[in-house]
């Protein structure tokens, strides 16, 4: 008779105790509504083991219960607004180095660990994960990784996909699986690590992340040349088609448009780094400021400590923004939608800054959300010129009631055709569609 008078949290309470202790498991209503929305709270678990978050996801399967993984929660903004969850599972615990070898360059730490805290410990070898999101300095490994971000450090580093050499995941119905391996090369065939990046824990839970490193820079020069879109456009394809090695090619913007129609006091600045080394940097300089003499752009140059405060500025300046719109297009084209974008910022009284990487073709806009119907046909307008020019616009953060308008993927790489593959794949590792559903693309 007591047992008919328990509500359904507390059933999956009791139930998920066995798994992780009853220490380690609570309900929780502020988390559920940031998650999906809903009103029920859901329970969350905090494994302390790869085998405990099994036994959690092997009892969620055969239960029917609808599961999140949650590491830091700061990038829960990521995604589609998700089905009702019944459990999250937090991945705090899970936060220690499993293996590092200095010598060899390789690193594997458990997925709720914190990047700033990994960056500090590689950063004691002479080393460093070669990526510079803007992100809270609370986010995970396992929250990276699995919103596949990157930051201006990817002109020359590359992205999670270059780095990220193996995993350890725990499936839905409880089977862990590793895959990769320890050694920079080891993959004949698909890399299943590379399926993981970026699919937003709909695929499977990461327990376990190993990464290829990279030292730390001896010497650093960051030059700034600013001027018009035309001028900075220029300055890109010269510097495409030199022989130099930039550490990063950003174009960065802040739009302070007071008044709608006012665009002029957007102000256009190319960031462009060198990590080579003093000579390296010096030859750089001296190029880029005779680039910038020729185009008529401003020159200013930053050195060691200058420009790792320049970079930490700029992730500090950005990351309470509480809309990120991630836009990619061809290099070739980037600098001019660039400028589209902040043109329509100005017009819907939006200030915005703009982050654009002009080599790779990725580029964000980053913006407070204080005008929410101001930001939905910011967004709307963004994505009308990026149908216009064949690219595409995903929503990277946003509150619940701007992703409850639109669908976070946006462009003709999210297709029929496209949706039926990832489609496929979700049923192929998530069957009974326990891990938050929803979340991706189409609905997936």
């Amino acid at each position: 008779m007591e047992e008919s008078f328990q509500v359904p949290e507390q059933r999956i309470q009791d139930a998920l105790m066995t798994c992780a202790g009853s220490d380690y498991v609570r309900v929780d209503s502020q988390l559920a509504a940031r998650i999906s929305g809903q009103r029920e709270p859901v329970v969350s678990v905090f494994p302390g083991a790869a085998d405990e978050m099994a036994a959690v996801l092997r009892l969620a399967s055969e239960n029917g219960w609808k599961v999140a993984p949650v590491g830091a929660g700061t990038q829960l903004g990521f995604g589609n607004i998700a089905q009702p969850i019944a459990v999250a599972v937090r991945t705090e615990r899970l936060c220690q180095v499993v293996d590092y070898s200095p010598a060899d360059m390789v690193v594997t730490v458990q997925s709720g660990m914190r990047f700033a805290d990994l960056q500090q410990l590689l950063a004691s070898h002479g080393q460093m994960l070669g990526i510079d999101p803007v992100c809270s300095p609370a986010a995970t490994v396992g929250g990276l990784v699995a919103t596949g971000v990157s930051g201006p450090a990817r002109v020359l580093y590359g992205t999670l996909r270059d780095m990220l050499i193996g995993t350890r995941i725990a499936f839905a119905d409880g089977d862990l699986v590793r895959t990769g391996a320890k050694v920079v090369k080891n993959v004949a065939g698909y890399d299943l690590s590379k399926l993981f990046i970026g699919s937003l824990g709909t695929l499977g839970i990461l327990t376990e992340c190993t990464f290829k490193l990279k030292p730390l820079p001896l010497y650093r020069e960051l030059c700034l040349l600013g001027g018009s879109i035309t001028q900075v456009d220029a300055l890109r394809k010269q510097v495409m088609d030199s022989n130099l090695i930039p550490s990063s090619l950003e174009l960065l913007a802040t739009e302070q448009a007071g008044n709608a129609g006012d665009h002029s006091s957007t102000q256009w600045m190319l960031a462009v780094g060198c990590d080579e080394g003093e000579q390296a940097s010096a030859f750089q300089t001296r190029s880029l400021q005779q680039m910038a003499s020729v185009v008529g752009a401003s020159f200013t140059v930053l050195r060691q400590a200058e420009v790792v405060q320049f970079w930490e500025r700029y992730r500090k300046t950005l990351e309470p923004s509480g809309l990120v719109l991630r836009i990619q297009a061809p290099p070739t084209q980037l600098a001019s939608l660039a400028g589209d974008i902040a043109a329509l910022a100005a017009a819907h009284e939006v200030r915005a800054f703009h982050s654009f990487s002009l080599s790779s073709g990725t580029g964000r806009v980053f913006a407070k959300v204080s005008d929410v119907a101001a930001i939905l046909d910011l967004i709307s307008a963004v994505r009308q010129r990026c149908s216009e020019l064949a690219c595409v616009s995903v929503i990277e953060r946003a509150p619940l009631e701007v992703r409850r308008h639109h669908d976070c993927f946006h462009g003709s790489r999210v297709g029929e055709g496209e949706l039926a593959v990832m489609r496929s794949i979700k049923q192929a590792f998530d069957p009974r569609n326990v891990l938050t559903p929803s979340k991706y693309a189409g609905g997936i």
